[in-house]
């Protein structure tokens, strides 16, 4: 009977164990599939910082050199009526170079306006909804463009200066808050997943629970094969008998046959003793 619960135990845990090995086979394959999708996600979200960044502090210089234009042309507009010939002509092309450059540089805002809010919604997709990560560069994108805003708006000299101080200062601080988030997510993917954590730490106290359970069942299957020793009687006949008990330290064993109880040298299977079958209580004395 035991010999068949052992061999239905054995059946039931190499399934168990082909169970477990697929389930971990599973995860790993997911876990490297997520791991080549958040790299690639790292590099996307990398060029998307740096292409926000970049057109940001752009469009802060670039409404510097507007208002610097600007202010030149007032200057040299200021001081044509005081020229006459070549002076003057020279002046009116001088303000004719800088009047094209306003132009263009006026057609370069409009445009990076465009380009700097598709970035922005560009950067703002890679992210889930109310992401805590995100949420650092919304808040500090807005402050920036507030900032940006009163430079268009401001025309006082040294006013512009601290404006434009102040945004090249908060983008730089974005720059920092997009390299902790790229460092995070690279600690994720060179660790892994939670899941592909969590399936680590439980093949590991699976395989060392597994080993036990081999060794129990080992131990188990060497006793039943020293329990069936069989009996040697004088007339070189053999049989099976069933275990009462086994003093492991003397290697002694009893075991009974027709009324009477045989003490025999388990580890040989030689018949040492005959004792007569006693009560309970007194054969367990006589074991004692």
């Amino acid at each position: 009977m035991d010999k068949l619960l052992l061999a239905a135990f054995l059946s039931s845990l190499a399934g168990f164990i082909t169970a477990i090995i697929s389930i971990v086979k599973l995860v790993n394959e997911k876990e490297g599939k997520i791991s080549e999708s958040r790299q690639l996600w790292n590099d996307s979200v990398r060029k998307s910082f740096a292409d926000l960044t970049s057109k940001l502090s752009a469009m802060t210089k670039n409404l510097d050199d507007q208002y610097r234009l600007i202010s030149n042309i007032t200057r040299l507009e200021t001081d044509l009526g005081n020229l006459e010939g070549k002076d003057r002509d020279r002046l009116l092309t001088m303000i004719e170079n800088h009047q094209a450059s306003l132009h263009s540089v006026q057609a370069d805002i409009q445009v990076k306006r465009h380009d700097l809010a598709l970035s922005y919604a560009y950067t703002k997709l890679h992210f889930k909804p109310n992401d805590i990560s995100f949420n650092r560069i919304e808040q500090k994108y807005d402050l920036i463009d507030s900032l940006i805003g009163m430079l268009f708006d401001e025309s006082d000299q040294d006013k512009r200066i601290q404006l434009k101080t102040k945004s090249l200062a908060h983008i730089g601080e974005l720059v920092e808050i997009s390299r902790d988030i790229l460092k995070t997510e690279w600690e994720i993917v060179k660790k892994g997943e939670p899941a592909y954590l969590l399936t680590k730490r439980l093949s590991f106290w699976g395989g060392v629970l597994m080993l036990f359970f081999l060794f129990s069942i080992g131990y188990h299957a060497y006793s039943l094969s020293v329990n069936s020793i069989p009996l040697k009687f004088n007339n070189g006949q053999q049989k099976d008998m069933g275990s009462l008990k086994v003093d492991n330290s003397q290697c002694w064993q009893l075991q009974s046959i027709a009324g009477k109880i045989f003490k025999l040298n388990s580890c040989t299977g030689d018949v040492v003793d005959v004792i007569q079958q006693k009560p309970e209580n007194s054969l367990l004395n006589t074991i004692k």
